[in-house]
């Protein structure tokens, strides 16, 4: 089955919110398009990788809001809801 692509936003902007993002283009495990950024050092810029839950296709931010860091092609993944419902 072939994945959708990852949510893109063209215009970034660290004092920009959420509110006029679709849902569906959101993370579903914080509910925020951009991960919460905890380093102020590196605030000006974030390369965010998302991945797509084979079970409920939802999107999440790697290394942000799950363990996973990196996604190989092929690979398998399922999201933390998805995991705790096993």
């Amino acid at each position: 089955m072939k994945r959708k692509q990852p949510p893109v936003e063209e215009v970034v902007s660290s004092d920009s919110d959420d509110s006029d993002i679709a849902e569906s283009d959101k993370c579903i495990m914080c509910k925020l398009f951009y991960p919460p950024c905890t380093d102020t050092k590196l605030s000006f810029i974030n390369i965010v990788k998302w991945g797509c839950c084979d079970l409920c296709q939802g999107w999440v931010h790697l290394t942000f809001c799950t363990q996973i860091k990196v996604l190989r092609r092929g690979d398998s993944f399922l999201c933390p809801k998805c995991t705790s419902e096993d």
